[in-house]
């Protein structure tokens, strides 16, 4: 016990220190560039994480071949779908986030398995047996600012060439207290400690049913040596089923510089290389112009 107890205040020493160096000096991260992002040349303070997590593949190698098997015998299809390398691999997401009280900005890679095809199949049978499935990576991004009693956000789907917009009213609250209160509700547990990006947590367990259950892993900070935006904060979740014996997915924040430095009037005008028409998307806010109320692929 002593030994535990040891170890936890010695990372949250190495914590206190990596925090009191970054303050001193900022990290300079750039924008993922594969996101059509502008930097203007003005820079702001944020805290910035890259997390990396994976998901079950959802197709089903065997169930499809045996399903077109039957559809050929009954002449339903001549078709035969091929798989490309991959379709036994987990889906991986790669999340890189910016933020402050104000706003924030998070650049998500998402990686598919599915089917690719030129023109909409025919029949549903055709939908699922005249295919070529390979992996296949979506980009989107999500723009959030607060002010004036306001939250907006955008959303933007790079390979949909589609953006959201929505308004809602009153501020979303970012009290760590509140949202460690929430966790304790949410997952009364405390399975065990950890570290995650430099970072000591708690292993909280969220119960979903008598043998499935997530495991987050949730910054604790009681001598308040991290941001505000870092406290009580999940760095790692796992979700597990079968009494535990089956990984169905997770993530893990693999990054954490609670001092960052990050161009402030980021740009995705390039948005799927077909901007709206005055090109606004920014990070502070498209509330300043008109574009994104005017877009068709926009909403309110």
């Amino acid at each position: 016990m002593r030994w535990r107890r040891a170890r936890w205040m010695a990372l949250y020493a190495a914590a206190s220190a990596g925090v009191a160096l970054s303050a001193e000096a900022p990290v300079t991260v750039a924008v993922p560039a594969d996101f059509g992002v502008r930097p203007r040349g003005t820079s702001e303070s944020v805290v910035y994480s890259e997390v990396i997590g994976e998901t079950t593949n959802p197709i089903d190698k065997r169930a499809i071949e045996a399903q077109c098997d039957i559809a050929r015998r009954l002449g339903l299809t001549d078709k035969h779908p091929v798989f490309e390398p991959g379709h036994d691999q987990p889906l991986k997401t790669h999340s890189r986030r910016f933020f402050n009280p104000r706003r924030s900005a998070s650049y998500d890679t998402l990686e598919a398995y599915e089917c690719d095809r030129d023109a909409p199949a025919a029949t549903s049978t055709q939908a699922v047996c005249d295919c070529i499935y390979r992996p296949r990576a979506r980009r989107q991004v999500e723009i959030r600012h607060a002010g004036g009693g306001h939250m907006e956000t955008v959303g933007i789907d790079l390979a949909q060439r589609k953006a959201v917009r929505s308004v809602t009213a009153g501020r979303p609250t970012a009290d760590p207290d509140a949202i460690a209160a929430r966790f304790r509700t949410l997952a009364p547990e405390v399975v065990g400690r950890d570290e995650v990006a430099g970072i000591p947590c708690v292993l909280r367990r969220q119960r979903l049913s008598a043998d499935a259950w997530i495991d987050r892993c949730i910054s604790e900070d009681e001598r308040h040596v991290l941001p505000q935006a870092l406290r009580h904060r999940t760095l790692s979740e796992t979700l597990y089923s079968q009494g535990g014996r089956e990984v169905r997915g997770g993530s893990k924040a693999v990054t954490v510089i609670p001092h960052a430095s990050v161009d402030a009037s980021q740009r995705a005008a390039s948005v799927a290389r077909q901007p709206p028409s005055s090109s606004c998307w920014r990070w502070r806010s498209c509330r300043c112009s008109s574009c994104c109320r005017s877009s068709a692929n926009t909403s309110t």
